[in-house]
């Protein structure tokens, strides 16, 4: 597995050579990985005895091999992260051609890892939730919800199926969620339409801007919990929560704000009714 850097972007690749697919990286988790490296220093010596790599996991079998490379993509060398010291707040490290194992503070082994899904940016979308101006809804069952927010405050209106009041806090919580909605992992291998279910999907939100709009569609529920789902200019097929299909999934009856009916008016128990009989 390579990270390195493309033009302006890191990108995370499986392999090594050119036909190895490419995907974006957390940019988060590259700038952590950087400071690491760039900050790394030599801390006890904890042994000199090559029989003992194994017992530290700065061994090729156990450790985990990081080589660095310049920018013209010359090797600067390969240093080999073990486990975690008995105090955890370091790590032992051995450089390739060393013998010497030392302790490296900083909690470096956190930040590299083998999991290529880590590295991979899951940022699905992300937008200025005051610029959000209009939802729409569209259910599996071919219901379409479509709201509005008014020129000034924070009121929301249904304006499809029906027109009237909509819950300003329901709007608001789909929006906030979508605001920044990260992925739980990827589907790389291609299947059948039928399996991932985007072309009948459980869902579409597409949220219109002042400045544009973002459409999301979720595709079917696996078996362990998630579902799959793509955005709009993105061949993409991401891995969602089922909890969280089902937090924007709303029925009708979820957005209208139906106001409170008015109390029945209280009989005086003072005044007694009925009719007066003659005597």
């Amino acid at each position: 597995m390579t990270v390195h850097q493309k033009g302006d972007v890191w990108v995370v690749s499986p392999g090594v050579n050119s036909s190895s697919p490419e995907y974006p990286t957390d940019s988060a988790s590259v700038a952590i990985a950087l400071e690491k490296l760039s900050g790394m220093k030599k801390g006890e010596l904890a042994s000199k005895n090559p029989e003992k790599q194994s017992i530290f996991e700065v061994d090729t079998v156990k450790g985990m091999s990081v080589e660095v490379f310049n920018a013209a993509g010359k090797s600067l060398g390969t240093i080999l992260i073990g486990k975690n010291t008995p105090d955890w707040n370091s790590n032992y490290v051995r450089q390739d051609k060393s013998n010497d194992v030392y302790t490296a503070a900083g909690g470096i082994g956190y930040s590299f890892f083998t999991d290529i899904t880590r590295w991979r940016d899951k940022l699905i979308m992300s937008f200025d939730k005051s610029l959000a101006k209009n939802i729409t809804l569209i259910r599996k069952d071919g219901t379409s919800i479509a709201l509005a927010k008014a020129d000034s405050g924070n009121t929301w209106n249904i304006i499809t199926p029906e027109q009237c009041a909509a819950k300003s806090d329901q709007a608001d919580g789909i929006i906030s969620k979508l605001a920044l909605f990260n992925a739980v992992g990827f589907q790389d291998t291609v299947l059948a339409d039928s399996v991932f279910g985007l072309t009948k999907p459980e869902l579409v939100v597409s949220i219109g801007l002042k400045n544009g709009a973002k459409k999301i569609t979720f595709g079917a529920k696996r078996a362990d919990g998630k579902n799959y789902a793509m955005v709009d200019g993105r061949e993409t097929i991401y891995l969602v929560n089922d909890y969280d299909v089902n937090a924007l999934n709303k029925e009708l009856k979820d957005l209208k704000d139906i106001p409170p009916s008015a109390p029945a008016p209280l009989v005086n128990p003072g005044k007694k009714t009925g009719t007066k009989q003659k005597k």
